[in-house]
This record gives structure tokens, sequence and C-alpha cells, in this order.
């Protein structure tokens, strides 16, 4: 953290008590998860952002910076079991961090342990949204 200007480390502070504003928010109106999804749902066509070809597209970019950096990680690793006398194209510590964040968090963590185990519905699953699922708070 001392390396940061400081106006970064009042962008980081901004954006940690956004983040944090918008959780408790969440917490204490649940209505507001609930109204927020509405503006992108209606009776017609249901959520519409799924099928917009921007919101596709910019959802499809977002993924590369953790493909690159989850594959950059892996390949390192991988290198350096075959060929462990070479000179590592990353540093064995970061290549490990980058292959074990992305592959632990969202994978591990997010899509196999919460998503199927916190029956939680989705928005496109709750009767608010046309599904006969009952909406829960993320809490």
């Amino acid at each position: 953290m001392r390396d940061l200007t400081p106006m970064t480390r009042l962008l980081l502070a901004a954006f940690m008590v956004a983040g944090l504003a918008v959780a408790l928010l969440t917490a204490i109106v649940p209505g507001v998860d609930l109204a927020v999804s509405a503006w992108f749902w209606t009776h017609e066509t249901g959520f519409w952002i799924y099928r917009h070809p921007t919101v596709d597209w910019l959802r499809e970019l977002s993924m590369i910076p953790t493909i690159v950096l989850v594959g950059g990680g892996l390949l390192a690793l991988l290198l350096k079991v075959i060929f462990p006398s070479s000179q590592p194209i990353l540093p064995i510590r970061m290549a490990a961090f980058f292959a074990l964040s992305g592959l632990l968090g969202p994978v591990l963590l997010v899509n196999v342990v919460l998503k199927e185990h916190w029956e939680r519905g989705r928005p496109i699953h709750v009767a608010e949204f046309g599904g006969k699922g009952l909406f829960t708070p993320w809490w």
C-alpha cells in the first residue's frame, strides 16, 4: 500500500466505501435488490439484458483478464514442472497466486460451493420475475 499514490489510495478507499455502502443497503433494505433487477426485466421479454449483444460482448470481454492470468499462472507452473532447471516465465509465487486465486475463488467457491448449496434463487428463478422460487436476501 505504501507504493500507491495519494490519488490511487483515495480511489481505492472510495470504491471500498461504495461497495460497503451497497452491501449494507441491500442487507438493510433487501427490496433494493429486486428493484434494481426489475430495471432489466419486462413481462414480454423477461430479462432482456441477457440477449443484448453489447452486454453479451462486454461479459465475454470481461472474462479475458481472468483467463489470461489464470492460464498464464498455470502455464508458468506447468513449464516449471516440465523444465525444472529453466528460467520461469513468471515468478513461481506469482504464478501460483494467479492460478490458485482464479481457480479457488470463482470456480470452486462461487460455482461449486455457493451457487449449488446456498439455495438462493437467481433473479430469473424468483416469483417476482416469472419464476417459481422465493426471493431471499443475500445474507
